[in-house]
């Protein structure tokens, strides 16, 4: 219950633009899951549950007051026949199907996992966690940004400025994935062995997370966009759609699956490999049906944009991958020198990206500098 409430006062929040709150609004939820492992390690594991009941509880209270303060009344209202509730049960019917459908795909991954070599599950499970944090960190504070604008562009039938925040945001999403997914290529063994390497969690298990990782990361761009597009259309009140591309694409990646299983000898990086074409055809379908939806909308500015972000990532790989061979054979092994390598080497690899899209003038780092360069000359 207070899980759904919490997310009741986000949305709320969001649609009155206040993105900070909700952006904290886990924060007390963690204190106390923290809180609670110290205490019931001593004390008892019972006190765990409570733990998180308290946390999920404070997690819903944190936002009440900024809620109320935006203008947030609650009335008891209960009419079955109301229009807009209608509406919503025919709207969010798609949306259950498309989320049971990313299930089913999770579980016939992990239940093929399961008939390959010990420690497929886990690898994958690790790799998807990694991606996880991505998709966390990046692209879900990005749609949530965006969800509220949008919906308000459709309403006022903006098709000009709604167009243009479809290839703002598409064109962000790409710029951050596109490097971050290279990078989790290029570094994937010295990314898994710095994270998870130690105790049972051995050089083999690390070896199979990072194949693992190579190729979620393929897909990476396909799952921000996958996410975004599907706000596209919700602000459109279009929920169909991206539950028809969803179960088509559960189908072809259930069927890649099996052949790369099957008929290669790729074993868990086909799972991975399946994962990501499925991921990367969603999109292609997601753009096809939405040019069909509301015509152009600006294809040629977020295919260029996506050129110059991989031609700018190409350079990034080349730079990063040399930097990291050439600093860990002045430093050696060692965690703290491997961390100092991965860190040097990411960073080069930052400033040779942000260099690259610079010269190459992307539009969305080029309205970043202008805004900056404005902030300064007011100084």
């Amino acid at each position: 219950a207070f899980l759904g409430m919490s997310y009741i006062m986000m949305a709320y929040l969001q649609v009155k633009e206040n993105f900070i709150i909700p952006g904290f609004m886990s924060v007390p939820y963690n204190i106390l899951i923290i809180i609670s492992i110290i205490v019931s390690v001593k004390i008892s594991p019972y006190l765990l549950p409570w733990g998180t009941l308290i946390g999920l509880s404070l997690q819903f209270l944190f936002q009440l007051p900024f809620a109320i303060k935006k203008g947030y009344r609650y009335k008891l209202y209960i009419d079955v026949k109301d229009e807009h509730l209608k509406r919503m049960l025919w709207l969010i019917a798609p949306v259950l199907i498309g989320v049971a459908v990313n299930q089913i795909n999770t579980i016939v991954d992990r239940t093929i996992a399961s008939t390959l070599v010990e420690g497929s599950i886990s690898a994958l499970n690790y790799a998807t966690k990694l991606n996880q944090f991505v998709m966390g960190m990046f692209i879900v504070s990005i749609s949530s940004v965006v969800y509220p604008m949008l919906s308000k562009l459709s309403s006022e039938n903006n098709k000009e400025q709604f167009n243009k925040s479809i290839i703002t945001s598409v064109n962000t999403v790409t710029l951050l994935v596109i490097p971050i997914s290279i990078g989790a290529i290029i570094l994937a063994n010295p990314i898994v062995k710095l994270l998870f390497q130690r105790g049972e969690f051995d050089v083999r298990a690390t070896q199979m997370t990072a194949v693992a990782l190579i190729f979620y990361s393929i897909g990476m761009i396909g799952y921000g966009l996958r996410d975004i597009l599907g706000k596209v259309f919700y602000s459109l009140q279009d929920t169909r759609t991206p539950m028809i591309n969803g179960v088509i694409a559960m189908v072809l990646n259930i069927t890649l699956n099996i052949l790369f299983v099957k008929y290669t000898n790729m074993q868990l990086a086909g799972l991975a490999f399946a994962t990501s074409i499925s991921a990367l055809f969603t999109i292609a379908l997601l753009f096809i049906s939405l040019r069909r939806k509301i015509g152009s909308f600006g294809g040629k500015s977020i295919a260029l944009g996506m050129i110059k972000s991989l031609i700018s990532g190409i350079i990034m790989a080349v730079v990063t991958l040399f930097a990291y061979n050439t600093i860990a054979n002045i430093l050696g092994s060692g965690f703290i020198k491997e961390v100092i390598t991965l860190a040097l080497s990411v960073g080069i690899g930052a400033i040779v990206y942000g260099t690259s899209i610079i010269i190459l003038k992307v539009d969305e780092v080029n309205i970043i500098l202008e805004k900056v360069k404005g902030k300064l000359n007011r100084k």
